[in-house]
């Protein structure tokens, strides 16, 4: 929480710096849009509203989390790209819009370096590989022998195709060779929602996400990318340590 709260500062201090707003307006002046290109009730979304009330705090003026999902996050991405650069219109983006999408998708509507004006990175987090309660496995030996018998049938949810949960799932099939079929969703909200209910039984996401409903028992975690296990999850193992060596998956937040 420290490094969140560290980030956060630097971006209210990068804020007060930004070279297009002109010298003569005190800034800010009206209330700034903070845009998340995913919907409500995902992992960005979880991010972004402590960070908007941070800086509500500290600018002493309104920051107002804007959901604009869908096309993989390109829809809140061109939103930004678009807008005017007068410092009101902030943008939440993660790995797979500023990273992937350009080399995954032969077209984007807007560019990942000239669209946007880089503030600060926020923070860095690891996946879950987390799966519904009903489905019959304890531990990542378990999972990777049923998705095998289940010979494709084994779904697994996503935020978007391009999206970080995608990469990190089909980083895994490549390397043990498991079949699953890929379910994508306009966010990791609905996403989420569709694995507790059931209707899809596997999703790779952030602890910021999903941790409540693993503490409540909604959801099951089998394994942790990075190397080394959360302080909240003690007994959750890293893929290392639960037998894939060499694969790791994790997921950054820019503003």
């Amino acid at each position: 929480m420290s490094t969140f709260i560290f980030r956060m500062t630097l971006v209210l201090l990068a804020a007060f710096q930004m070279s297009y707003v002109k010298a003569a307006e005190v800034y800010p002046s009206k209330p700034i849009k903070l845009i998340v290109p995913y919907p409500a009730g995902g992992g960005t979304d979880s991010l972004a509203r402590p960070l908007a009330q941070q800086l509500t705090n500290r600018l002493g003026q309104t920051v107002v989390v804007d959901n604009r999902g869908g096309a993989g996050g390109s829809i809140g991405m061109e939103y930004v790209a678009r807008a005017p650069a007068d410092g009101y219109t902030l943008l939440l983006a993660l790995t797979p819009q500023l990273a992937v999408n350009g080399a995954l998708y032969e077209k984007i509507p807007y560019d990942p370096i000239k669209s946007f004006t880089p503030i600060s990175l926020i923070a860095e987090a690891p996946y879950l590989l987390l799966v519904n309660p009903s489905l019959p496995v304890n531990s990542l030996k378990e999972f990777l022998a049923l998705a095998k018998t289940e010979g494709g049938k084994l779904t697994y949810a996503t935020s978007g195709s391009g999206s970080g949960g995608h990469m990190a799932a089909e980083l895994l099939i490549s390397m043990t060779g498991i079949p699953m079929t890929h379910v994508p969703y306009k966010g990791g909200g609905p996403a989420l929602s569709d694995v507790m209910a059931g209707h899809v039984k596997v999703l790779f996401a952030p602890a910021v996400s999903s941790m409540q409903h693993i503490q409540a028992g909604r959801l099951r975690a089998i394994a942790i990318t990075g190397n080394k296990r959360l302080s909240s999850l003690p007994s959750v193992p890293t893929f290392a340590e639960a037998g894939v060596p060499g694969y790791d998956s994790t997921v950054w937040y820019a503003v």
